[in-house]
């Protein structure tokens, strides 16, 4: 009670020496309001916590409401306030008013020292009147073990903390006077301190100690920039001088890699089906010799808070296996077997990126970067609701995870979705399946998203594995594809197992490799005729006999299936179906898709069984199979649901049974794929595909595909070890000295015969630089300074100078400084070229002599067709082009499916007719049976150019240039790219062709080409054809205007300009009249074409919607049934009145005193009456 009286003396005193100082009337602030914070609800609400017993509590008086800017507290609460529901004019947010915004703060920049002779340091804060400008940093530090919220600001030098903020945390005993003087910005008088404070602060594991400065008052409380530094809060990290660096994460973000982090803000819900009955299993027996290391792990767990002790009822309890870690066998991994708990999670169903989405995203992209999360899964927090589910067992008791664990049968969408969330609206970054992917076009596009994409991260709470994190890599292998400044590739190793495999050993391997060749290459023309050789071995009573022929056919068929595969493209919406095999030393597997009734390969995979494993049961290597398919081919199948098909009965009832109890290595097997989703089918051992390439396995000393990395680490060991040590000089003497040939060369040098005498000897070789050798001290044999090798380490000292493997002309320039030796030019060369690992890196520049190709018989004879695209719109052009006239056809495609190429084909066709040839490249649309039907029913034949060489097709090839020149500028001049084509196609069709010499307009159609240059008449001569269609033509016109004449009686019009008419009008209903009874005045006659107009309106019609009006009375007539055509006319008449009348009609025309109906015709008397006389 003494120590609270006398801390509220000490406030009280400050208080009235703060009034009589000449402090400036504007209130400064040693703090920053964070913006976007919400302004509701007043600082001097914290005042109203309670406090410590032995502790005062401070009145609430004079002080000053932070919303409406009147005395506080109100006297009719919080809800009087007249701020209250009002809207700021500046921040546009509730709750206070304009002028006391907090939006428009005051940031602490810096602190400088004053002159003056006191301890003093001003703390120098300007303001900042943005609504965007980035909210200070705020954390929670531990101050002598109690938690404090804290401001960073990197420009104060000291850090500080209010009064009100020590109320029921810190002792007031440990207060301490202190002569520091602290201004603020602009502030003539220091501020109010009460004293100081030795604490020590705690972050994350960092600690340090540190002198708190305590203000009086409500404030913010602030950290400096050299506390912040030694608690590990603030880096440098990235200076923009130095341009575009690359960033090093482990040290920018080094929380960003310790431990499992936990996603901020959001937790999980398993979707549990009530129908299904929950199942508590029995508990399985630990070993006394495995419990003490489960009760570490278990400790472990929970301190990560991953796990929990279960508390009350469990209706689900699952088992637990143990599995030991691989480089830590007295350590285990517990493994929960959720296979009864799955069956009553339901599925989640997100949308999950394309191939085609990918290959858009990371095309062109030159740098990546691919992170992997720290136990993924366990970064996300379950609710309360899902944890009753994976409650599982221990000697130890009941324990439930709190974090998502692996097995879950939703956990892979869930996850995919989640990570989606938290990386929004990041450029450059893709998440798919269990990995994150960033890309640029550039360094610097790369490094800003690496660097936005670590920042989400680490503000989200996550955290990643370094060791399986990969940055700044020129090269990314994804779904099939290879990633590189190159562009985009197929992955070859999709291919490698097919292309790899041996050769039959008896017929009953060649079935099999029949069958794999019917299942799989049913999109490869003339599969029967290239596998007749094989399959003739399979006859009954033919002799085994594996020939060239029967290679070549395998060969063959490799190739074929390898270029089907290799240009398939999986898509993670259409079924998928995994096919595993095991053979007694090798595993096979197939991955296939099922595409509008069809299957196509997208990979295939098979792996040589390690001793150890060739030792298995059947059953275990069957299982074996399994396991290695799925996660080889991990990237497809994670997330989805696929089918599984294995001819080995028993696993069907073991994966397919959560309550069998297999053996303890099939367990083991079963528990590493339960977090895939898949149901499991029977087939039958003869029809299984991937037979032959368990048989026949790819040889890999790799156990599996994710231990990809060490066996590439120990092929470059095996490879550096290869290489032959350094030459000295020691083992040059004594090699000379065993040399005969340089043993006679210094004895002839010795005696100083001439290099002529040595013709015909042993040393001739040399006789030609015979003035430039010399024999050292030591024995050597020199030419100028260089070595002259003996015959026994002329080898060593190429694979010496060529162990950077350069080429041949830089490996002679190296052996020419130091060494030389007769014939070391052709050797070199001769190393060079038997190098395998240059020769697999050396492009081969040969071209053959370009033919000179034959001209079609004529135009639309042979055509070319190939595909443009996809564009960034997602569309594709199909260009069909002529080959003699070079006319080009471009149709615009959504899909570039083979019933969608077909249908626009028809169109082109039914335009311009069949050809005879149409030519094409190896594309999936041309290899499918629907389309080889087509090009039956048209009766052309189809030729596919050579594979991976399009200089074959070379005149779609050309054309493709210039379209996609011509779609770029459109790109670039802002306008749709499909309208814009109409204009290319039109100018180029116009043009002379640089081949021909002559548009190709012109040649496919004979007749010059109008377009918006004008074009100056030129007679020429018709040809015979056209002469012979006009007089056809203008006899069957003259025998129809005779026949029509004739039976319809007609009679020209005798209508004249200036004459009244009434015109027919269209009929509304069967009220409206016949004519429109307000006449028209004829202003125009053109043959039968007729124009009349009345008040300004003008129409053109045929002479027969006109009757005579000269006799109508003048009047108006409304009719409201009449509507005005379409085609009529609102113009000023200058011809004749706006209002006819019957005195201006024309005046040759007789008038009678009586209307008529009908127009009348000449009357005759008929010729059987001419001899009577009639009335």
């Amino acid at each position: 009670l003494k120590q609270g009286r006398l801390f509220e003396e000490v406030e009280r005193d400050a208080s009235i020496i703060e009034q009589e100082s000449s402090q400036s009337s504007d209130k400064q602030e040693a703090h920053a309001v964070r913006q976007g914070s919400s302004p509701l609800q007043p600082r001097q609400y914290k005042q109203n916590k309670k406090t410590e017993p032995g502790t005062s509590k401070k009145p609430l008086e004079n002080k000053e409401c932070y919303n409406c800017g009147r005395s506080w507290p109100h006297s009719g609460g919080r809800s009087s306030c007249p701020a209250r529901g009002k809207k700021c004019n500046a921040c546009h947010r509730l709750g206070h008013f304009a002028s006391l915004c907090r939006s428009t703060h005051k940031t602490v920049r810096a602190v400088n020292p004053d002159s003056s002779s006191d301890s003093e340091e001003h703390v120098c804060t300007t303001y900042a009147h943005t609504q965007a400008a980035t909210a200070p940093p705020r954390v929670v530090i531990e101050v002598n073990g109690v938690p404090i919220r804290f401001m960073i600001d990197t420009g104060a030098a000291v850090s500080m903390i209010s009064s009100n903020s020590l109320q029921g945390r810190l002792s007031r005993d440990q207060l301490s006077k202190t002569s520091m003087k602290v201004f603020a910005y602009g502030a003539k008088s220091p501020l109010s301190l009460l004293g100081q404070l030795n604490v020590v602060m705690t972050y994350n594991g960092s600690s340090s100690h540190e002198t708190l400065y305590v203000v009086s008052g409500e404030c913010s409380s602030l950290l400096s920039f050299s506390a912040a530094s030694r608690l590990g809060l603030v880096q440098i990290t990235y200076s923009v001088e130095e341009g575009v660096n690359r960033l090093t994460p482990s040290e920018v973000y080094p929380d960003l890699f310790k431990g499992v982090g936990c996603l901020k803000d959001f937790q999980v819900h398993l979707h549990v089906d009530p129908q299904v009955q929950p199942v508590a299993q029995p508990h399985r027996r630990i070993p006394f010799s495995m419990r003490k290391p489960v009760e570490e792990e278990l400790e472990r767990l929970q301190s990560l808070d991953i796990i929990e002790k279960a508390e009350g009822p469990t209706p689900w309890v699952s088992p637990v296996v143990l599995v030991p870690k691989p480089h830590d066998p007295e350590h285990i991994r517990m493994c929960v077997d959720m296979r009864c708990a799955n069956r009553a999670i339901q599925r989640e169903r997100h949308v999950t990126p394309t191939v085609d989405d990918i290959l858009a995203a990371l095309n062109g992209s030159v740098m990546f970067s691919k992170l992997d999360l720290k136990d993924g899964y366990h970064q996300l927090e379950l609710d309360e609701a899902s944890r009753v589910i994976t409650t599982f067992s221990t000697h130890a008791g009941l324990f439930r995870y709190k974090r998502l664990n692996f097995g879950v049968t939703s956990a892979a969408e869930v996850f995919q979705d989640t990570v989606r969330q938290v990386l929004n609206n990041i450029p450059n970054v893709l998440n798919v399946s269990d990995d994150i992917l960033v890309f640029g076009k550039s360094e610097k596009e790369h490094n800003d998203a690496l660097r936005a994409t670590l920042e989400r991260l680490h503000a989200s709470g996550l955290t990643l594995n370094v060791s399986k994190c990969k940055f700044y890599q020129q090269e990314l292998i994804f779904f099939g594809h290879v990633f590189s400044n190159k562009g985009v590739q197929p992955d070859p190793q999709k291919v490698s197992a097919i292309l790899k495999a041996s050769p039959p050993a008896n017929a009953s391997e060649v079935k099999s490799l029949l069958g794999l060749v019917n299942y799989c290459g049913r999109f490869i023309p003339n599969l029967a005729d290239i596998a007749q050789p094989l399959r003739k071995l399979t006859a009954k009573g033919e002799v085994w006999d594996w020939t060239d022929k029967h290679q070549d056919a395998l060969e063959k068929l490799k190739g074929k299936l390898s270029a089907a595969t290799a240009l398939a493209y999986f898509d993670p919406g259409k079924a998928v179906t995994l096919i595993v095999d095991a053979a007694p030393h090798g595993l096979g597997a197939i991955l296939t898709q099922a595409s509008e009734g069809d299957t196509r390969v997208i990979a295939y995979g098979s792996r040589t069984l390690s001793p150890v494993e060739a030792r298995y049961s059947q059953i275990e290597r069957e299982m074996l199979a399994v396991v290695w398919g799925i996660e080889h081919f991990h990237i497809y199948l994670y997330g989805t649901k696929f089918h599984l098909l294995t001819d080995h009965k028993p696993l069907v009832s073991i994966i397919g049974n959560p309550h069998s109890l297999p053996s303890a290595r099939l367990e083991r097997l079963a528990l590493r794929i339960q977090q895939y989703t898949f149901d499991i089918q029977h087939t039958s051992g003869s029809s299984n595909p991937s037979d032959y390439l368990s048989r026949h396995p790819v040889s890999c000393k790799e156990k599996f595909r994710r231990m990809e990395s060490a066996a590439e680490e120990y092929v470059n060991f095996v490879v550096s070890h290869s290489l032959p040590c350094a030459m000295t000089i020691e083992e040059v003497t004594k090699a000379t000295q065993g040399d005969p040939e340089l043993s006679l060369l210094k004895k002839t040098l010795n005696q100083g015969q001439l290099g002529t005498s040595w013709k015909k000897t042993p040393i001739q070789q040399f006789s030609r630089v015979a003035p430039e050798l010399s024999v050292s001290e030591e024995g050597l044999v020199l030419r100028g300074t260089r070595i002259v090798l003996p015959a026994s380490l002329h080898r060593k000292a190429v694979q010496l100078a060529h162990r950077g493997h350069q080429g041949i002309v830089k490996t002679k320039q190296l052996m020419r400084e130091k060494v030389w030796f007769p014939g070391m030019d052709s050797l070199v060369h001769k190393e060079v070229k038997s190098c395998q690992a240059c020769q697999a890196n050396t492009p081969v520049h040969h071209r053959d002599p370009l033919p000179i190709l034959q001209q079609p018989r004529g135009p639309w004879k042979e055509l070319s067709i190939d595909f443009a695209g996809p564009f960034p719109d997602g569309k594709y052009a199909m260009v069909v082009v002529d080959d003699f006239s070079k006319y080009p056809v471009v149709s615009i495609l959504h899909t570039l499916a083979a019933p969608t190429v077909i249908r626009h084909l028809r169109i082109i066709f039914a335009q311009f007719g069949s050809p005879d040839v149409l030519k094409s490249d190896n594309g999936s649309p041309f290899q499918s049976d629907c389309f080889a039907g087509f090009a039956a029913e048209f009766g052309f034949k189809h030729h596919r150019v050579t594979p991976r060489w399009p200089e074959a097709n070379g005149e779609a090839e050309r054309f493709m240039r210039t379209l996609k020149k011509s779609i770029l500028a459109s790109s670039v001049s802002h306008q749709e790219w499909t309208v814009e084509l109409q204009t290319f196609l039109l100018a180029y069709r116009s043009t002379p062709h640089g081949s021909t010499g002559k548009p190709p307009f012109d040649l496919l159609f004979g007749r010059p080409m109008q377009n918006y240059l004008p074009t100056f008449p030129v007679d020429a001569p018709p040809s015979p054809a056209h002469t012979d269609a006009q007089q056809c033509d203008a006899r069957r016109k003259a025998y129809n205007k005779w026949y029509v004449d004739t039976r319809r009686r007609t009679k020209s019009n005798q209508f004249r300009v200036g004459q009244q008419v009434l015109r027919k009008q269209e009929k509304r209903n069967k009220f409206s009249p016949y004519y429109d009874p307000n006449p028209y005045t004829i202003t125009k006659i053109t043959g039968s074409q007729v124009t009349a107009s009345r008040n300004g309106k003008t129409t053109c019609r045929n002479s027969s919607f006109f009757k005579d009006a000269s006799t109508v009375q003048a009047g108006h007539y409304e009719d409201q049934t009449s509507m005005p055509g379409i085609d009529d006319e609102i113009v000023p008449s200058q011809e004749v009145p706006s209002q006819a009348v019957p005195n201006q009609a024309v005046p040759n025309i007789p008038r009678t005193s009586t209307s008529q109906r009908y127009p009348q015709r000449t009357r005759q008397q008929p010729g059987h009456l001419k001899d009577f006389v009639c009335g």
